[in-house]
């Protein structure tokens, strides 16, 4: 099974990161989405996303994609 890493980070798009892991998913696709920080996500426009696991853990694993959803560098409140 093809597996993709997606990075969240503060400030990320919501809707370009939530969308991209409900279609992989929805194909079956294994998708970790790992936060940067060990913390829930605080999206651009003040959704919080809590992550799989902390990117930290997830390194070293082995990935078919990695997909980067855009955002802001602070998020908008």
């Amino acid at each position: 099974m093809p597996k993709v890493l997606v990075p969240l980070a503060t400030g990320c798009e919501e809707l370009e990161a939530v969308t991209i892991i409900d279609l992989l998913r929805r194909a079956q696709i294994e998708v970790i989405a790992a936060s940067l920080e060990d913390t829930p996500v605080r999206c651009s426009r003040g959704t919080v996303l809590l992550a799989d696991s902390p990117l930290d853990d997830v390194l070293d694993d082995d990935f078919d994609m990695l997909v980067l959803p855009g955002g802001q560098p602070e998020p908008i409140t």
